[in-house]
């Protein structure tokens, strides 16, 4: 549970950035996962670790606001807004979890942390 807590807790600080550009958390898990060179239904299902019904109504909403669109193939991909709008948001959340981390930790330890959790993170 204390992993849980913590991601609970770094999320919500993210969230809290975030909301400045009108986005969430999972919204950028989203877009992230997937990206602009177009990605089908099932891989991004499977990227979100959510059932594929759930990741087309996640989807949708994005589709809609112009931040992704649909290939030929009816695979999903970003737009140059969608694109434009992930660095945006990586760029806030990456000094949100900066910040996040040393008002919890010294900077010898973030690295610490870092090392443990390379080989437990599973990309998206």
């Amino acid at each position: 549970m204390l992993i849980t807590d913590a991601q609970a807790s770094i999320a919500s600080a993210m969230d809290a950035k975030l909301s400045r550009i009108g986005i969430t958390i999972d919204d950028l898990r989203a877009l992230t996962a997937i990206g602009s060179v177009g990605i089908d239904r099932a891989v991004l299902a499977n990227r979100l670790r959510s059932p594929r019904s759930q990741t087309i109504r996640r989807v949708r909403p994005l589709e809609k606001l112009g931040w992704v669109q649909r290939t030929e193939e009816d695979h999903f991909q970003l737009t140059h807004s969608g694109r434009s709008l992930v660095d945006d948001a990586i760029s806030l959340t990456d000094d949100a979890a900066e910040k996040w981390l040393l008002e919890r930790l010294p900077p010898e330890q973030i690295a610490q942390l870092r090392t443990l959790l390379i080989p437990v993170a599973e990309p998206l």
